[in-house]
């Protein structure tokens, strides 16, 4: 079965100051690696911390999730979702540092997804053993959130009621606001918990602002994060910067770059040779995918397709004739179009097509 996979590898320094006290500058190497399929997203990511002081810390994540077909929503809920899906997942983390016994966690997820073209919505429950160090710890979590995208901004909110096993129960409420363009990210996230017993309630707050150089990410990192009362790890205020070097393999079956047009070459737009069309590989958990269009010689590229609802939108032209979108397209079957300089439909010619009563013929693409 065909599957996109999406690496990263990241290099970052960053001072640290713990809420116990402690303070030290770590340099840190982490490597991620997700891979996406229709019904199933398999992810993992691990990190080395070398600190200032000479402790070191590491940490290992794995994470499984399953999905089901999608099911129409039903009538009272179709204004504002089209389908919804069932979720399991199950997440499996480590945790070792110099001077401190290894923490780990064992957690079981199932959660309801509702999709729509430009929101969402969740909702579900967890319930986690994790090992302090000490003894062996069972949370009761519970979750809630919805997201919705405007342009190039996503904004979401989620809400995590839970049950420690020394009996606290507490709400962690956070906001996230992200902005992807081509080549710029901004990120902040703020949060607050409510309930604590031995705090009180705490806040956080951070900001990621990243640039893209050449094929690098560099990214500035400041703000604080709260403990992670599961596992029993501190909180802290950090200040860094990153650089990433992604590394990322095209879903199967995805064609290559065209070369561009050289000087000299026919000005007519010969579509066997030079229009083609990239659906990457889901950049988040809300199924955003940037789409790259190569069309040298168009004034003005339009993207039409089923997970825009048929409404035109446009793509940025960049250099040597890429034009480029972020939108978020749910794994399966698409039907898509593009539209030059404001009046030919085209549809790329590596796309299977079939005819449609509204359009005439429209291609067809599986995304992974």
């Amino acid at each position: 079965m065909a599957q996109a996979q999406l690496r990263s590898r990241d290099v970052a320094l960053t001072a640290i100051r713990y809420e116990n006290g402690i303070s030290a500058t770590a340099l840190t190497l982490f490597q991620s690696l997700n891979v996406e399929r229709d019904k199933a997203t398999t992810a993992a990511y691990a990190l080395v911390s070398l600190f200032s002081d000479g402790r070191w810390s590491t940490q290992g994540v794995l994470r499984g999730a399953r999905r089901s077909d999608p099911i129409a929503a039903s009538t009272w809920l179709e204004r504002w979702f089209s389908s919804v899906r069932s979720e399991l997942a199950l997440n499996l983390a480590a945790t070792a540092q110099s001077g401190f016994m290894p923490s780990a966690l064992l957690e079981g997820r199932g959660r309801l997804l509702f999709v729509g073209r430009d929101r969402g919505a969740q909702v579900g429950a967890a319930v986690a053993r994790s090992f302090d160090g000490l003894r062996w710890l069972t949370t009761v979590i519970g979750e809630g959130g919805a997201w919705v995208r405007r342009g190039h901004s996503l904004a979401s909110l989620t809400l995590a009621p839970m049950q420690l096993a020394v009996g606290d129960v507490l709400m962690d409420t956070q906001a996230e606001w992200q902005w992807i363009a081509e080549r710029y990210y901004v990120s902040t996230v703020a949060g607050v918990r409510l309930g604590e017993a031995q705090r009180g309630s705490v806040g956080w707050l951070a900001l990621v602002a990243g640039v893209e150089v050449a094929v690098h990410w560099v990214a500035l990192n400041v703000g604080n994060y709260p403990a992670d009362l599961v596992q029993g790890l501190p909180g802290g205020r950090f200040l860094g910067v990153a650089v990433r070097v992604p590394s990322v393999r095209r879903p199967e079956g995805t064609p290559a770059r065209p070369a561009p047009r050289r000087e000299g070459d026919i000005p007519e737009l010969d579509l066997a040779r030079t229009l083609d069309l990239v659906i990457g590989p889901a950049l988040d958990s809300t199924g955003i995918r940037e789409i790259r269009v190569w069309a040298p010689g168009a004034e003005r590229v339009e993207l039409m397709a089923d997970f825009v609802d048929w409404i035109p939108v446009p793509l940025e032209r960049k250099s040597e004739g890429e034009w480029r979108g972020y939108y978020r397209v749910a794994p399966g079957l698409h039907r898509i179009n593009v539209r030059l300089d404001g009046s030919r439909m085209e549809v790329p010619p590596r796309l299977a097509v079939v005819e449609d009563e509204f359009m005439g013929k429209v291609g067809v693409i599986v995304v992974r």
